[in-house]
């Protein structure tokens, strides 16, 4: 890991070490509260696997970076990284995160992302992103605007229609529902062209006594690949090699099964995987 990551990283004890000094830190606007830090905090103890967390929260005051850090982190082992807005050229208030940050990140198989969308260059961010959206990196977004209580799911939606979120994506978008939950949704697509499909992962509920909230796992399997084998009817390409041209006229039919017999038995395999697919 490079020099500047590690000066980048906030470990657990250096928090300890700020609460034993009695430093006090609150939020700006609220946003960042012990709801938002508590759940995302759950979120990554469900999934199990991220041990870091990059975050894009440039417009984020010190006081919530400091709750989501003590809060939301203090459950599990994980490093933290608070990505600072950097400029790729002239400061329009557009362009300012880099992700040539993210192709640094070595251990980007167990790396979460964290983007605000309230601050500047987020949306920038994930239209550069590419490949990253759908290949080892998890993303989850939010957007701490002062009125994103009333964003739905489609406010999430618009902004990723045009990316490349795909059926091996890991993109979750984050919805408070009320002061006292908040919900965490998948947003994928079969391909490139087709329409975003959204499923259900978890809601985080605020403890009635106080203590630390619960987590309730929504997904109805626990491995991705499974939940979506469902290819709602996506056209799949496949070829085959025959060496006697009446054999495309007998498939199924099993006649003469000794003249292309790998080609006819692969052609009806391939059929029932395409059925088992909703393809």
């Amino acid at each position: 890991m490079a020099g500047r990551d590690k000066q980048d990283l906030i470990l657990l004890p250096m928090i300890a070490c700020l609460l034993l000094a009695g430093r006090s830190l609150v939020t700006a606007d609220g946003y960042a509260d012990s709801s938002v830090a508590e759940s995302i905090g759950g979120l990554l103890t469900l999934i199990g696997t991220p041990l870091k967390v990059t975050a894009f929260l440039g417009c984020w005051s010190e006081g919530e970076k400091f709750v989501f850090a003590r809060v939301g982190l203090s459950g599990g082992r994980h490093f933290l990284q608070y990505v600072d807005a950097k400029s790729m050229g002239p400061l329009d208030g557009k362009d300012n995160y880099r992700n040539v940050l993210l192709d640094e990140d070595a251990e980007s198989h167990q790396t979460m992302i964290v983007l605000d969308l309230r601050c500047n260059g987020s949306e920038r961010v994930l239209a550069n992103a590419g490949q990253r959206l759908y290949l080892n990196y998890r993303w989850l977004l939010m957007d701490s605007t002062v009125s994103s209580d009333l964003f739905t799911v489609e406010h999430y939606l618009d902004v990723l229609k045009d990316l490349p979120v795909l059926v091996s994506s890991e993109v979750f978008v984050m919805l408070k529902e009320d002061v006292d939950s908040i919900r965490f949704l998948q947003v994928y697509r079969v391909s490139r062209h087709t329409k975003l499909l959204t499923e259900s992962y978890a809601l985080w509920t605020r403890s009635t006594d106080g203590g630390r909230g619960q987590m309730q796992d929504l997904r109805t399997q626990k491995v991705t690949s499974v939940r979506r084998k469902n290819l709602h009817g996506h056209h799949l390409r496949a070829s085959m090699v025959i060496t006697n041209p009446d054999t495309m006229n007998h498939l199924t039919d099993y006649k003469d099964k000794h003249i292309d017999t790998i080609t006819k038995v692969n052609y009806i395999l391939t059929n029932y995987l395409a059925s088992y697919l909703g393809a």
